[in-house]
């Protein structure tokens, strides 16, 4: 999982029936932010002989879509306000397309700056023509 410093703590599995699960952008604007989205990579360390098993599972509704948040005061837990880590550099946008279009330039930025050259990204994530 990656710190608001930049840096990737591990994340260790402890016994074999554990599931480990990182939303994406979508989870954290349709819950307003009661789930956070993760910034995550998967790595198998060449010392673990332990199995593990990564499964990614994507989901987008239509890229005109434009997300609502949920109701959540009837869940459980309280999130402190100190304790949320978002990233400065990404914006969230409630369309779906322009928030798609987004993180394909945040984590591709050679392929976006390719086919895209007269776009550029801002710093905090958004897009706009040069």
């Amino acid at each position: 999982v990656q710190n608001v410093q930049g840096g990737w703590i591990d994340v260790p599995p402890t016994e074999s029936n554990i599931l480990i699960c990182n939303i994406g952008e979508l989870s954290e604007i349709w819950t307003g932010g009661y789930f956070l989205a993760t910034p995550h990579r998967v790595l198998r360390h060449s010392s673990n002989n332990n199995s593990r098993t990564s499964l990614p599972i994507f989901y987008n509704p239509k890229l005109d879509t434009v997300m609502e948040s949920i109701n959540t005061d009837s869940l459980p837990w309280e999130r402190s306000q100190q304790n949320q880590q978002r990233r400065k550099n990404n914006k969230l946008m409630r369309s779906v397309g322009e928030n798609s279009f987004k993180s394909l330039a945040r984590s591709h930025p050679q392929v976006f700056q390719t086919h895209h050259s007269d776009l550029r990204i801002l710093e905090d994530g958004m897009i706009e023509r040069r």
